[in-house]
């Protein structure tokens, strides 16, 4: 048996890449769940993106210590940006309970509309949360503010690609529902999944943007790393 011909395959390729994603999803659900979520999810999702990216572009590397190094270089700021969502989240989360039982309670036209453009908005949220993985790597350079304001744009740029990954993110959960078996393997990637295809679909119009510069790489944070050391 040709031992190359096996591990150059594209089975084996797949199954490599299956138990990355299911290695780099389970630090993602450990370290989100140590901080009970608000205080390490987002770091802990930075550097699943940072990870995916990097095993899209066919890099080698040391999973666990990568995520971890990529963790800690980020977390500060990683918690800045998510404290931003959240707060926002929390107003858009507001905003809509507010305004379906105030259409429950005095049913109107008027109280309707507020209701749909409410609604609306926490589309343009959903849009955010979407994009802003990607911005992060493809422009680490920009402020809180600003990482925001570019995944709503990008939100809208590419909003059929958007509501595709939405459709995907919804499928999933139908499936979790409802089918439990098929539901559980769904379980086992999850999060490192979402990441995997959403960089995959979106790449090509992140690096239109970038003029062939490269987004954040698990090489980035080695070389960092080295550099404080020196």
């Amino acid at each position: 048996m040709d031992f190359n011909k096996i591990i150059n395959s594209k089975t084996y390729n797949v199954l490599d890449l299956l138990f990355k994603l299911l290695i780099v999803n389970v630090l993602w659900v450990v370290m989100s769940t140590i901080g009970l979520g608000v205080l390490t999810i987002m770091p802990a999702s930075i550097a699943t993106y940072v990870i995916i990216n990097s095993l899209i572009f066919d890099r080698h590397f040391p999973i666990f210590k990568s995520f971890f190094i990529i963790f800690k270089k980020e977390y500060w700021r990683a918690q800045k940006l998510f404290i931003a969502l959240l707060f926002i989240g929390f107003i858009v989360y507001m905003d809509i309970d507010f305004f379906y039982q105030l259409v429950v309670d005095q049913p109107s036209a008027f109280f309707s509309a507020l209701a749909l453009l409410s609604l609306f908005f926490g589309f343009l949220y959903l849009l955010i949360l979407i994009h802003i993985g990607p911005v992060y790597i493809y422009f680490p350079k920009l402020s809180t503010g600003q990482m925001i304001k570019l995944s709503l744009l990008m939100g809208f740029r590419h909003i059929f690609l958007s509501i595709f990954i939405l459709l995907l993110l919804a499928l999933s959960i139908v499936v979790v529902r409802y089918l439990p078996i098929l539901g559980s393997m769904v379980v086992l990637f999850s999060f490192a999944l979402f990441v995997y295809l959403s960089l995959r679909y979106l790449r090509p119009k992140y690096e239109s943007l970038i003029h062939g510069s490269e987004p954040l790489m698990v090489s980035d944070y080695y070389f960092k790393t080295e550099d404080n050391g020196n």
